[in-house]
């Protein structure tokens, strides 16, 4: 089951809909391209295509800012309040990032010598 049939089925209109929405347009994919695995299967959860999709460092860091103003917006979805601090909310969206970032992008160095 793709994305897109996972989210439409258990998801339609959540807000986690949007993030993961964001997370795939930052790098030209779409919900179509991630795949969820069943959960009465042995090896269910999240399958992105990371071999296929990678990212830089500055655009996982536009990202992250993007999330974190984002779960302030609808902090009470996420489970905060409005005086929950940056910090924890900076936290949560780099643990998030862990589990569902992209893999960075290797990147070509001109001129260096090993």
């Amino acid at each position: 089951m793709n994305g897109r049939e996972y989210f439409d089925k258990n998801h339609k209109g959540d807000l986690i809909v949007k993030v993961f929405e964001e997370l795939c347009r930052r790098v030209g994919a779409t919900l179509e391209d991630l795949e969820f695995i069943p959960e009465d299967s042995p090896r269910r959860g999240w399958k992105f295509p990371v071999h296929q999709f990678t990212w830089i460092e500055e655009e996982k860091n536009d990202f992250g800012k993007w999330m974190v103003e984002f779960v302030f917006r609808h902090r009470r979805v996420f489970g905060f309040s409005y005086a929950t601090r940056k910090m924890i909310r900076n936290r949560f969206v780099a643990y998030w990032l862990l589990d569902f970032g992209w893999k960075y992008k290797k990147e070509e160095r001109e001129n260096e010598k090993i």
